[in-house]
C-alpha cells in the first residue's frame, strides 16, 4: 500500500496505527485486495486528521512518494521511457494504463488529455477520473517525474473543476483543466536561441530552395507554387526547426488505391462526423458483415474499452486524438458462426483526417499471448507482417519450442528425426561417392580404408 508505505517512512509506525484505528483497518493490508473508493476516503480523512496536513498537500505528497514507490516495484525503467520531455510524459500516460489495465481489469485509472497547442515546456492539461477529489495525488506524481526524469520544477494551476455524467457511466466523472508550466528545465530553448534558429534555417533553406529551383525547376518546389516566397521560407525554416533541421518532403498525392489500403490494414475502420462507417480493413468486413452496409454506425458495432472516462462520440474522440483507443466487438454483431468465442479486442489510434473530416482507426488485435488468439480460432497470419504483434506472438512460440524441448518424449522424437536425417544424408554422400569415383575406391573410402593413387 502507497499510503501505508508513506507514513511509515514519512513519519512514525505510531501515526499509521492510529490511522488504522480511527478507520477499523486490518494490522495487515493485501496488497493484491480490492479496495472500494469509500475505504479509500476514509483512509485519506483518518491520515489528513492525524498527520495534520490539508487534503491537496497530503495527496501532493503521496504523489511524490507513489512515483518513488513505482521505481522501487520495476516501473521506473518504464516510466523514464514514456517520453523525452514533459509533454511527451503526460501524453504516453494513457498508452501505459491500457497495459496496466490488461493485467488489472478492475482498476479504475485516471485519463489524461493535452490541449493540441501545448509544447514541452507550457501545456494544458485535462484530467478525467471518475474518483473525485484525486487530482492533487496526480500532480504530485507529475512533479516527482518532472524533478527525476526531466531536472524540472512544475507551477501547476487548477482552472477549472466540474463534474460531467458520461451516457454508459454508473458515475459522474470529474474533470479537472490544469495549466502546466516547466521551468529551470535544460531542455527548455531560450526564445533568443529559438529566434536565432530560425534566422539560420531561413538561410539554409534560401540557399536549398535556389540550388533546387536551378537544378530541377520552379515545379520542383517543395511547396504550393501560389505562395509568396516570403512565406515558403517561414513555412520551410518552421518545419526545419520542429524536425531538428531535417525538412520532410511530402508528395502531392499517394500512390495508394483503395483496395491495397483496405487489404495491408485488415483491422482498420474509418467514420465520418456522424459515426457512419465510410470503409473498413478486409478482416474486420469478414468477422462483421453488416458492417458493409451504408448505414452502418460505428458504435454499434464496437464497445469503447479506453479511454473509459469518455462518451463514444466524433467530437470526444477528436479531443483524445494522442489517446490510445480500444474498442471490443459486439457479439450480435458478429459473422453467424462466431459462437460462444471470446470478443476481438483490437487497439490502435485514431487519426483525423481534417480535409474529409474524416477518423481512421488505424488497429491490430490486442492479444497478449498465443492463448488469447487460439480461444477466438485465429492464426499467426491473420494478423499483419507488419504489424509487431505477430513478432511477439512468434517468440512466444518459439519459447515454447524450447520448453517442450525439455520433455523427455520430445527430445526421444527430436533423436530419432535427426538419426533420420544423417541416415539419408550417408545414403547421399555414398550416392555421390559412386557417381563420381571408381567403384573401387569409392567402396574403400567409405570403409575408411587408405587408397594408394595409381596412374
Amino acid at each position: 500500500m502507497v499510503l501505508q508505505g508513506y507514513v511509515k517512512e514519512r513519519f512514525k509506525e505510531e501515526s499509521w496505527r492510529e490511522i488504522q484505528a480511527k478507520c477499523g483497518l486490518a494490522e495487515t493490508v493485501d496488497a493484491k485486495a480490492e479496495i472500494d473508493d469509500n475505504m479509500v476516503d476514509k483512509w485519506i480523512e483518518s491520515a489528513i486528521s492525524t498527520l495534520g496536513f490539508p487534503r491537496d498537500t497530503f495527496l501532493m505528497l503521496v504523489g511524490e512518494y507513489y512515483l518513488e514507490y513505482a521505481k522501487r516495484i520495476g516501473y521506473g525503467e518504464v516510466l523514464r521511457n514514456l517520453g523525452a520531455n514533459m509533454l511527451q510524459f503526460v501524453e504516453n500516460l494513457d498508452y501505459l494504463h491500457t497495459y496496466i489495465m490488461s493485467e488489472y481489469p478492475k482498476v479504475n485509472m485516471p485519463s489524461f488529455r493535452c490541449e493540441s497547442d501545448s509544447v514541452k515546456d507550457r501545456m494544458t492539461v485535462h484530467y478525467y477520473s471518475f474518483r473525485k477529489g484525486l487530482h492533487p495525488l496526480s500532480i504530485g506524481i507529475l512533479r516527482a517525474a518532472a524533478k527525476s526524469y526531466f531536472k524540472s520544477e512544475l507551477q501547476v494551476q487548477v482552472i477549472s473543476e466540474s463534474m460531467e455524467y458520461v451516457e454508459d457511466g454508473s458515475a459522474p466523472r470529474q474533470h479537472v483543466v490544469l495549466s502546466i508550466t516547466v521551468t529551470q528545465s535544460a531542455h527548455i530553448i531560450s526564445n533568443k536561441t529559438r529566434n536565432d534558429l530560425i534566422t539560420q534555417d531561413i538561410d539554409r533553406v534560401l540557399e536549398r530552395l535556389d540550388e533546387i529551383k536551378r537544378n530541377e525547376g520552379e515545379n520542383a518546389m517543395p511547396l504550393m507554387k501560389r505562395k509568396t516566397a516570403g512565406a515558403k521560407w517561414k513555412a520551410v525554416a518552421k518545419m526545419s526547426v520542429l524536425f531538428g533541421g531535417f525538412t520532410p518532403a511530402y508528395p502531392a498525392s499517394l500512390s495508394f488505391d483503395a483496395v491495397s489500403f483496405c487489404n495491408a490494414f485488415p483491422y482498420h475502420i474509418a467514420f465520418n462526423s456522424t459515426m457512419t462507417v465510410v470503409h473498413s480493413g478486409i478482416t474486420v468486413q469478414k468477422l462483421m458483415p453488416g458492417i458493409r452496409t451504408q448505414a452502418a454506425i460505428v458504435s454499434d458495432f464496437f464497445e469503447l474499452l479506453h479511454p473509459h472516462s469518455m462518451d463514444f462520440q466524433f467530437a470526444n474522440i477528436s479531443k483524445f486524438i494522442n489517446t490510445p483507443f480500444v474498442l471490443k466487438t459486439k457479439a450480435d454483431k458478429m459473422m453467424s458462426n462466431w459462437g460462444k468465442k471470446p470478443m476481438i479486442i483490437l487497439k490502435g489510434q485514431m487519426l483525423f483526417i481534417p480535409s474529409h473530416t474524416v477518423v481512421v482507426y488505424l488497429c491490430s488485435p490486442f492479444v497478449r499471448c498465443l492463448k488469447d488468439v487460439e480461444e477466438r480460432a485465429m492464426f499467426l497470419g491473420d494478423i499483419p507482417i507488419h504489424d509487431v504483434t505477430r513478432d511477439l506472438l512468434w517468440m512466444e512460440l518459439m519459447g515454447r519450442l524450447r520448453m517442450d524441448s525439455n520433455d523427455p518424449e520430445v527430445m526421444r522424437d527430436e533423436i530419432n528425426k535427426l538419426s533420420k536425417q544423417l541416415a539419408d544424408e550417408r545414403r547421399l554422400n555414398q550416392k555421390l561417392r559412386t557417381c563420381l569415383l571408381p567403384r573401387s575406391v569409392a567402396d574403400q573410402l567409405l570403409n575408411s580404408k587408405p587408397y594408394e593413387a595409381g596412374r
